[in-house]
This record gives structure tokens, C-alpha cells and sequence, in this order.
């Protein structure tokens, strides 16, 4: 009888070790209770039954009530924000930025296969002679750069606390988001940003634009200076450009999210053309307003009249007595717009980063995002020249200036070959105070100044650090151990060496042959007979013993 409040409460199981039982959010009025663990006193009165069939349908997507937050490690959270991704996500380059590029940076290429003999004689015989392919040291390569995943990467040893300075890295430039919004400025003081990217551009004088390239600050002239841009308006955070397009013939290409037949939320795309010489009002995007408990909604609809320079909104319920057909609910009268914009992210970002970068570490192995797009593609640099076009001064405002063409041209490995343009502007006194790309520029580019895998290594204050991911994977630990102080650093010795040994002028061309004496020392041998003689020597003495 003391049990009753709890009567027919739905509770659900965690993923977490002790997969607790935990109360599930019901309505208004249980927020507070939702996500608490079931009391031990409840446990003999819960019920479970298999869903089937029609059952089935009463189970959906809703949005987060109250305090509630997901079960860790919810399935279909990609970007791991406590979400499940509703939308298609791109995940064809997870794992490539942080693994290989570090590796390729560092201009690290295993070619060699390494044979390695062990002497010390708690391995057994037939254990102590193993090969190793080039592979092989590829896979001990990336095995090392993956314990640096995560943050912070390394804690001191004697307090636990975070250090940041054991490794080092130049950094330059800004990964494109892929980020593009139209813009309107309403009465209100509000500015609704819809998500669209420009396919098709011309200006009010009848002007056709690209829609890439428009979005710079400058744009370049025959004679090899470059002038404002008169679509201009700012530059935000990111390289995000924002240019006007009031009066301009504009084709999208939109992304939004509604209701689909069924009542489930869904992305869709669709190409949306922004005409001034028709009066009349062009849906430009849809928003979900509001989610019900379980299917359908409310959705928002925004319309333009790029003639009149009008905005008005209609709302629409989806719900299952109107089969979720989407039922006009309210229309918001038509206001007048006072302005139009589109903010992209932009690929010719600021070539002067790139040009300081080359000049600093010119012939230094380094990495490039060699895709000015949203997505990223590391490649290591093998070879790159920068060259200079042009040269041409002009008098502004009384003052001379030089605008200088360069040519940055490069080669990577692995990935493309490429030519890119740029202009820098200098002042009397040599410095550059402007730039142009003609070109996309790389995203960004970066080196690894000092980079360091180890179990355990001392940071730049000469304190003992540990690698926090290998330690929480169990990679340094002994069997059976659990704390710092069951560190083993052995496998990741032979591991370094084996890697070493693959990479090295030091060791034999083409094949190494590695011997590892009884007091642990590493023997280098030149040629196969000499080594085989060492091992046959080696293993009578085992025998002998």
C-alpha cells in the first residue's frame, strides 16, 4: 500500500555496468522523477513484456521533457551530444584527421619488415623468433597515435591533475563547417536565418556572380591588384562572409526539417529561387515549432516575397486526425523586410595564414587540408614552391602600394596535386596589410613542432605524465591491474622499437634483423647469415642449459 504512487509507471534499463533501472519520464508532472533509479522495494513489482505488432506503434521519437538526458551511449548519437541524429551524417572521414595525419606530418612511411629475435629466457623458444611486416609497423604506428584521442590527453603522475605541454603543435587556418544562411532582417528586431546554399547569383545591376568566390572581402582585378567587394558586408567568426543579395535573383538549395506522411520528423532538400520581378510569395524553408507526445506536431513555414520585400509565416498541425497531412492553423500577416542577406562559410580563406606559415617552415614536413569544402581530407605535404607572378604598385590616397601574385603549388602524398593564386598588399613600410585569394585556399595546415607516444613521458615542467586514454583502455596496465601503479611499459618498449627498426637508415636495407640479448639490449645485424648464426647460437645454448 505504501508502493501505490508508483502504480503503472514505465521505467527503463541503462547502459551502464550496473544497467540500473531507472523511472521513465510519463507527462507533465514526473520530470522530476524521470531518469531516478527504481527503488529496491519496487523491483518484485515491475513487469516486462516483448512488444509485437500493432503494439509496436505506440512507440516513437519525442524530445526531451524537463531535467531528463539520454542514457549514455544512446544508439545513433553520432555526435555524441545526448541526442539520437535524426538527419544522414557523412562519416566516411571519422578516424583519418587524428590518426593518420599526425603520423603523415611526421613524414612517417614504414617500408621494412623487421625480424625480431628474443634472448631473455622467460619467453619460450618457440616464441622468440617472430617477423613483423611493414604493415605490421604501420598498425603499431597507428595503434600509438590513437591513445591520443580525447581531453586532455595527459595527467601528471603524482597529483592526477591535467598538463597540456608534452606535446606541441602549429596550427593555422579554420575548418569549413560547411556552414550557409539566408538571412532576414524583420520589424521585430528579429533576424530568422534559414539554412540555404547559394547555387545561382545575380545582383540587382544583372551582374552574374560565382557562388563560391563571391563570398570574399575583395575580388581581383586584370592588372593584379583587387578591389572591395560590392556585395561585402562583414567577416564573422570562421571565415564566414556575409554578402548582400536585396534585389538579387537568388537560387538555394534548402535543408530543413518536418513531418512525413507518417507523423515522424524528417530532412528535407529542396531548391528554393528568389526572382524580384515576381510578385508573389516563395516558400523558402519549414521548422518543426513543436513536437506532440508522440507523433506529429507543429511546423512553421517561411515565405518571401522578393518583390514586395514581404516575410509572413503559416503554422500547420500534424496529427493523426488529419492523417498528418498538415492543417493550416495560423497565418501571420505579411511584414516588410529591412534586409536580405547570406552568410556562407567561406573556401577562399585568408592566404596571408598560409603565406606567414610557408615562410616559418618552409621545407619542414607539414600536413594540408588539401579540400577547401566542408569536408576534411589530411595529406602530408612532399614537396611545395611558392612563387612569385606578379608585381604591381599603385598610388591610393597619396600613398604607394604593392600587391604581389603568388603561387603556392604543392605536392602531397596520397592526395591531390595542386596550384593555388593568391595576392598579399603591402604597405611603404613592407608590411601586408590586405589580401586576396583567387584561389580556394586549404582549409587549414598544420605540424607537429613535438609530438610524443608513450606510456609514460615527463612534460616540459619536468614532471612525470601518464597517457590518459592508454591508461583508461587498459593498454598500460598489467594483467589484472587497475591503478597507475600496475603500469607496464614493456610491450610499448618492443613496440617503439619494432617501429623504429621499420623506418631507421640504422637497420639493414630493405629487412631488419633485430636481436634482443638477455640483459635486454638490441642487437642490429646487416646481413640474414649473421643473424640466423646468432639466433642457432643462442638456441643451443638454451638447450645446453
Amino acid at each position: 500500500e505504501d508502493l501505490t504512487e508508483y502504480a503503472g509507471v514505465q521505467v527503463y534499463r541503462d547502459t551502464n555496468e550496473s544497467k540500473t533501472l531507472r523511472f521513465d519520464f510519463m507527462g507533465e508532472g514526473t520530470a522530476e522523477r524521470a531518469g531516478k533509479p527504481v527503488p529496491e522495494a519496487l523491483r518484485e513489482y515491475i513487469s516486462a513484456q516483448r512488444l509485437y505488432g500493432s503494439d509496436l506503434e505506440s512507440l516513437s521519437l519525442r524530445k526531451f521533457k524537463g531535467k531528463e538526458k539520454a542514457r549514455t551511449n544512446i544508439s545513433m548519437d553520432w555526435s555524441n551530444n545526448g541526442s539520437i541524429n535524426i538527419a544522414k551524417t557523412n562519416i566516411a572521414w571519422w578516424g583519418h584527421c587524428h590518426n593518420e595525419a599526425p603520423l603523415n606530418a611526421m613524414d612517417i612511411d614504414p617500408q621494412k619488415s623487421v625480424t625480431l629475435y628474443r634472448a631473455n629466457r622467460g619467453v619460450d623458444t618457440d616464441k622468440a623468433l617472430r617477423e613483423y611486416s611493414a604493415a605490421d609497423a604501420w598498425d603499431i604506428a597507428g595503434a600509438l597515435v590513437s591513445d591520443h584521442e580525447g581531453s586532455p590527453a595527459w595527467k601528471v603522475a603524482s597529483t592526477g591533475r591535467a598538463t597540456y605541454d608534452v606535446t606541441k603543435t602549429s596550427f593555422v587556418g579554420v575548418r569549413n563547417d560547411g556552414g550557409h544562411f539566408l538571412k532576414l532582417s524583420l520589424p521585430s528586431g528579429k533576424v530568422l536565418e534559414l539554412d540555404g546554399e547559394v547555387k545561382k547569383l545575380v545582383d540587382k545591376e544583372g551582374k552574374f556572380h560565382n557562388p563560391k568566390s563571391t563570398f570574399r572581402e575583395f575580388l581581383e582585378n586584370e592588372d593584379g591588384s583587387f578591389s572591395k567587394n560590392p556585395l561585402y558586408v562583414s567577416t564573422g567568426k570562421g571565415d564566414n562572409i556575409t554578402i548582400d543579395v536585396s534585389g538579387a535573383t537568388v537560387q538555394l538549395s534548402t535543408e530543413y526539417f518536418t513531418f512525413d506522411s507518417s507523423g515522424y520528423p524528417v530532412k528535407n532538400e529542396r531548391d528554393v529561387t528568389i526572382d524580384p520581378s515576381k510578385d508573389e510569395f516563395v516558400k523558402l524553408s519549414e521548422a518543426i515549432r513543436k513536437r506532440s507526445p508522440g507523433l506529429g506536431g507543429e511546423v512553421a513555414e517561411h515565405y518571401y516575397n522578393p518583390k514586395t520585400e514581404e516575410y509572413k509565416s503559416v503554422l500547420r498541425t500534424y496529427s493523426k486526425e488529419n492523417d498528418f497531412r498538415g492543417e493550416e492553423t495560423d497565418v501571420r500577416p505579411p511584414v516588410k523586410v529591412s534586409g536580405i542577406v547570406h552568410t556562407t562559410e567561406t573556401e577562399y580563406d585568408s592566404p596571408q595564414v598560409i603565406f606567414d606559415y610557408f615562410m616559418d617552415n618552409p621545407g619542414l614536413p607539414k600536413t594540408y587540408d588539401t579540400s577547401s569544402d566542408s569536408a576534411v581530407w589530411n595529406y602530408p605535404i612532399k614537396r611545395e614552391k611558392l612563387s612569385l607572378l606578379n608585381e604591381v604598385t599603385k598610388e591610393e590616397a597619396g600613398v604607394n602600394y604593392v600587391y604581389r601574385t603568388f603561387s603556392l603549388d604543392y605536392d602531397s602524398m596520397g592526395g591531390p596535386d595542386k596550384e593555388q593564386k593568391f595576392i598579399l598588399k603591402y604597405n611603404e613600410a613592407g608590411k601586408v596589410v590586405d589580401a586576396c585569394s583567387i584561389d580556394p585556399m586549404p582549409d587549414f595546415a598544420y605540424r607537429n613542432d613535438h609530438w610524443v607516444s608513450a606510456p609514460v613521458v615527463t612534460d616540459s615542467r619536468g614532471m612525470q605524465a601518464f597517457n590518459v586514454m592508454a591508461l583508461d583502455k587498459g593498454y598500460l596496465l598489467r594483467q589484472g591491474g587497475g591503478s597507475v601503479e600496475d603500469i607496464e611499459t614493456s610491450l610499448w618498449e618492443t613496440q617503439a622499437t619494432l617501429l623504429y627498426a621499420s623506418i631507421t637508415d640504422e637497420t639493414a636495407p630493405g629487412h631488419a634483423y633485430l636481436f634482443e640479448t638477455v640483459d635486454g639490449r638490441i642487437l642490429s645485424f646487416d646481413s640474414k647469415e649473421d643473424f640466423d648464426s646468432a639466433v642457432a647460437a643462442d638456441k643451443e645454448l638454451r638447450e645446453s642449459a
